[in-house]
């Protein structure tokens, strides 16, 4: 590894949402302005650092420093502290008073303040504000210290640290120190593995009380994973969870079970076990599916579509089979359908004449188009010659905090919903979709 001391001295980018950094930083040790890219959190222009970490080489922009960790360093030479004194941190706090402050307590003063607010009292020009203004800047920063050489000490990514604090603010070291498996279900991309291992480094004991139910909900989310499925059997659970916890009796676990199942965090329905996410999600399908489906079907000129379709057929030198306008009419009365088939089964160009009819039949009807990829949606633009995207995009989904801005309280504007390669979407995205989907009117599922 290695260590830099110094400054930032420009922001090239920075992500709020997971304290990603990319900055131009000024160290000691080398003559020139070094690349710098990581995670860092209450960064400022005035703070002297201590870089951790070391290069690598970006495919795109060449040599770079890579930080795994840093830390404030206190000035410690007169004019460095004269400086950051008289900086926009201290406020009210000018040169004068600044220099009058290392003139009275030396060139060690900024940890005299630290240790003890009133070494202040004795400058001149000092006033009880200012003192307080000096004291609780100096120190405001010593809990994210704490904070981030616990993180370092137990070999956490930085890139959790923003996640982890941005969600408990005050109660961040509490939660590390005393329950990390909450994190498993409080932050998104920390599981079972990561939060153990945080733990068991930091005292934890194998017969912990929290270690055996997140091992439960563990085993239940991932053999749901695993299978595909959106509940599991009770031997399917303790089969995988002999595998990750030895030696606990069987009474146990069934007594964490049971404690699990009271708190919610997982559900039983007949012999089914749940994840309550899982478990919310189905139900919200099936809530949302039902009221459409029940919908009375739809009225429309037949004659009018039959004309529509035939000059459809013959600008395009093509004739539909009698199942593919089956499927056109179908679409056009209900408010749900499905259309499935193999590859070269025709799905492709009767979606290209319902969405070409469709829309001259009801022109202000807004249509949405999505796939589960990138690539899915960038095929189905080209094919129907209206701009698809993927699921994510579409409910505006926010990586960092795995949120989506289109929600229940914010639905989707759109009347019509088309979703190409049904089969890849899985049960929590579909349910997302669906609570920002109220105002849609009509799906076509699609896929083989």
């Amino acid at each position: 590894m290695i260590e830099y001391t110094g400054y930032i001295k420009k922001i090239r980018f920075y992500s709020e949402s997971s304290n990603y950094i990319v900055a131009l930083i000024e160290v000691e040790q080398e003559d020139k302005l070094i690349t710098m890219n990581g995670y860092m959190n209450n960064f400022n222009d005035y703070d002297k650092y201590l870089f951790i970490g070391d290069y690598e080489i970006h495919p795109k922009y060449g040599k770079q420093f890579k930080l795994n960790e840093y830390r404030i360093v206190l000035a410690k030479e007169s004019d460095e502290i004269v400086k950051y004194l008289s900086s926009p941190l201290f406020k009210g706090i000018g040169k004068k008073l600044a220099q009058q402050i290392v003139d009275s307590l030396g060139e060690n003063c900024l940890s005299k303040i630290k240790a003890d607010k009133h070494s202040l009292d004795f400058v001149i020009g000092m006033t009880e504000k200012r003192r307080d203004t000096i004291y609780d800047t100096l120190t405001n920063s010593d809990y994210d210290q704490e904070v981030m050489q616990f993180f370092m000490g137990h070999g956490i990514s930085l890139k959790n640290l923003g996640l982890i604090q941005g969600f408990y603010q005050e109660k961040t070291l509490d939660v590390l120190q005393n329950n990390p498996y909450q994190l498993i279900e409080d932050i998104d991309g920390i599981g079972f593995k990561t939060a153990d291992d945080l733990a068991l480094k930091t005292g934890g004991s194998l017969d912990n009380p929290n270690r055996i139910k997140a091992a439960v909900v563990y085993c239940i989310k991932q053999y749901g994973f695993n299978t595909s499925s959106t509940y599991c059997l009770i031997d399917e659970i303790i089969n995988m969870f002999s595998k990750i916890i030895y030696n606990i009796d069987e009474s146990v676990f069934y007594d964490y079970l049971e404690e699990l199942i009271d708190e919610e965090l997982v559900i039983k329905e007949d012999e089914r076990y749940y994840y309550h996410e899982m478990y919310e999600a189905e139900r919200n399908i099936a809530k949302y599916l039902k009221a459409r489906i029940n919908r009375p079907e739809e009225l429309f000129d037949e004659n009018e579509v039959n004309r529509l379709l035939k000059n459809y057929e013959k600008k395009q030198g093509i004739t539909y089979a009698s199942k593919q306008k089956e499927a056109l009419n179908y679409f056009l009365k209900s408010s749900v359908m499905i259309l499935t088939g193999g590859p070269g089964t025709g799905k492709t160009t009767i979606v290209q004449a319902l969405l070409k009819i469709y829309s001259t039949l009801y022109p202000e009807d807004r249509i949405g188009l999505v796939a589960p990829t990138g690539r899915a949606a960038k095929r189905l633009t080209e094919l129907t010659g209206i701009s698809a995207c993927t699921i994510h995009r579409l409910l505006k989904w926010d990586l960092h905090s795995n949120t989506f801005a289109m929600n229940k309280n914010n639905p989707l504007d759109i009347d019509v919903l088309i979703i190409d390669e049904f089969s890849m979407v899985d049960c929590l995205l579909l349910s997302k979709l669906f609570e920002a989907g109220r105002k849609i009117n009509k799906i076509l599922f699609i896929g083989d």
